[in-house]
């Protein structure tokens, strides 16, 4: 259940990211963020 709800969160990053192109800048400071979020959980 942890291991599933971490990779789905990392999908809906990848999909946010990959319709967010407009706004990269932003885009790579969420992902940045959350990847840090999840390491430090994990």
């Amino acid at each position: 259940m942890g291991l599933l709800s971490k990779l789905s969160k990392a999908l809906i990053i990848l999909i946010c990211s990959f319709f967010g192109n407009f706004n990269k800048n932003f885009s790579a400071f969420f992902i940045l963020t959350e990847y840090n979020q999840i390491s430090s959980v994990s």
